[in-house]
């Protein structure tokens, strides 16, 4: 019997992110085998909960010699995915880094990304204490910054000389 203790977990250093701030949103998940046996095909889905207007995926990047299919390759709770798949040797550790990029014309919502651990190919038995799942919340926020500036056509207007008196106003969100 070949069995293994399969713990995951996730974290993110932004708990909160402007919609079209620079910069990305970046997730890591780490995944570790704590054994006594290898696991073969050690597969995972990374399927945050998320409405994607306004969101790009940028990436999702493992270290070590595993795999990361296009989002859609897995689904967990209807959601879905990023699927990786590797081996993890008794006491390897793996990293997967997903980025997004929060555009301007996203949503305010949180986003609760959750990856499974949903089983591997070479059939091994998981053991441990049910760590197999962990999620990273960030919260997207909207901010606008409006600026409001006023002309008009000249100084001074006198009453009665046929002069019109035009006021511009110009709005802009920085």
């Amino acid at each position: 019997i070949r069995e293994s203790d399969i713990v995951v977990a996730k974290e993110t250093l932004q708990p909160t992110i402007v919609a079209g701030a620079p910069g990305d949103l970046v997730h890591t998940v780490t995944v570790r085998n704590d054994g006594p046996s290898d696991m073969t095909g050690a597969t995972f889905c990374d399927a945050p909960v998320i409405d994607l207007t306004g969101v790009i995926p940028v990436s999702v990047v493992g270290t070590g010699g595993g795999t990361v299919g296009a989002l859609g390759s897995c689904t967990d709770g209807g959601r879905d995915g990023w699927e990786w798949v590797g081996d993890l040797a008794d006491g390897q550790e793996e990293t997967l880094t997903l980025t997004l990029t929060i555009g301007p014309s996203a949503i305010e919502q949180v986003i609760d990304n959750v990856v499974t651990w949903t089983g591997s190919t070479g059939g091994e038995t998981e053991v441990g204490d049910g760590a197999n799942s962990a999620n990273a919340t960030t919260e997207v926020e909207r901010e606008i910054d409006l600026v409001v500036d006023k002309v008009d056509n000249g100084d001074p207007n006198v009453a009665g000389d046929g002069t019109d008196l035009i006021h511009t106003v110009t709005v802009t969100n920085n």
